[in-house]
């Protein structure tokens, strides 16, 4: 599990923001703690949040197109293959 912390401000908080979402919408996320921050007049968000870190979809896509070798040769083929190794 890994963390990120996010700080937004309250007032002009829309880039951060926006970094925040991307972020989310990129990982898998477990858990999301929040807390509101007063300082004064100002004020701010801060975000914990606990996610997974995703496999690249390269290597997803490169399990599911293993082939099986024993379904698309015949029976003396394969084992011809299987000696020469």
């Amino acid at each position: 599990m890994q963390y990120h912390i996010a700080t937004i401000p309250m007032l002009e908080g829309d880039a951060e923001l926006e970094l925040l979402n991307k972020f989310l919408r990129s990982h898998k996320v477990l858990k999301i703690d929040k807390e509101f921050v007063k300082e004064g007049d100002n004020g701010y968000w801060t975000f914990c949040v606990s996610y997974l870190m995703q496999t690249p979809a390269s290597s997803i896509a490169d399990r599911r197109e293993k082939k099986d070798y024993r379904l698309l040769l015949s029976e003396e083929h394969f084992c011809r293959t299987l000696s020469t190794l």
